[in-house]
């Protein structure tokens, strides 16, 4: 659970400075700061070269208003990924989150694969499976694949038993694929992933360098929400996976067994739910599902 902590000043009593609890110890408000500040930076920069670099490269897709506009934006997490995990394993001395950023990333990169040479065939788990049932192997199929080596990576680092090791796995898996859905309108994944972040600091006790992880991935969605909301970007598979994945990986950290096993319930439910039915219908029908999706669209 994160806890706002106040220190008081001995002279007068007053809070001297905010401190965030984390697992084994407590973090700074002004790191916090810092390390939200770093990614919103990040985010600014790099989402102004994505719109110069995608287009030269002609990196377009048509949008669910069949407007062109650049498709994988999400790209721009890879390398602040890979800062992070550089960061954790040098600077915190730690492998286990330094691996789960490490294999975010990589799930980034499966998704960037399936954004530039993806087609407009089979969709869903079932359409992959089938597909390759009769000999053809999508890109999909190739992305599952990752996803599952990559869950097995960042699961299999930490020391627990078996049974949970296979829980984190499936956890992780489920929570990518599950924004990768939401990703059908204009910053409807982001809000996806900031819920995902949400639950993993809230309902459960983040590690120290996980903090600093979150508030940094935080700040670099919010810069990137302004262009994704007003539909001038599409995050794509590339960010959705990313995002997910690596909320995925937040989460086994944080929560306990019960939470992780009731998130299993509800996202595989989600999950069975997409695969007979639309979520973008159901989000349309209910009145405050709607709100929420449309919030903050220009």
């Amino acid at each position: 659970m994160v806890r706002f902590l106040a220190s008081r000043s001995a002279v007068c009593g007053c809070p001297a400075y905010f401190t965030i609890e984390a697992s084994k110890g407590a973090v700074k408000m002004w790191e916090i700061v810092v390390a939200a500040g770093w990614g919103w930076l990040w985010g600014v920069v790099a989402m102004i070269a994505v719109r110069f670099l995608f287009r030269i490269r002609g990196w377009t897709a048509l949008n669910y208003r069949r407007e062109s506009i650049p498709l994988g934006y999400g790209l721009l997490f890879v390398p602040l990924f890979l800062m992070e995990a550089v960061w954790i394993a040098v600077a915190q001395q730690t492998v286990e989150l330094a691996v789960g950023m490490l294999a975010s990333a990589g799930m980034g990169l499966a998704g960037w694969f399936d954004d530039r040479f993806g087609t407009d065939g089979p969709k869903g788990l079932r359409g992959h499976v089938l597909a390759l049932q009769h000999g053809v192997v999508t890109t999909g199929m190739i992305k599952v694949l990752a996803a599952f080596c990559l869950a097995l990576l960042a699961a299999s680092v930490r020391p627990v038993s078996l049974l949970e090791m296979a829980a984190d796995v499936l956890l992780i898996m489920l929570s990518t694929n599950l924004i990768n859905l939401l990703d059908l309108r204009p910053g409807r994944a982001l809000k996806g992933s900031g819920l995902l972040l949400i639950i993993a600091a809230t309902a459960g006790t983040l590690p120290l360098d996980g903090v600093l992880v979150w508030a940094c991935v935080l700040g670099c969605m919010v810069a990137a929400a302004r262009d994704d909301l007003r539909g001038r970007v599409m995050l794509g598979d590339t960010g959705a996976n990313a995002l997910g994945f690596l909320g995925g990986v937040l989460c086994i950290h944080s929560l306990g067994v019960s939470v992780k096993i009731g998130l299993l319930v509800l996202f595989g439910a989600l999950h069975l739910y997409a695969e007979r039915s639309s979520i973008t219908a159901y989000i349309e029908k209910s009145r405050l599902l709607r709100r929420l999706d449309e919030w903050g669209r220009g």
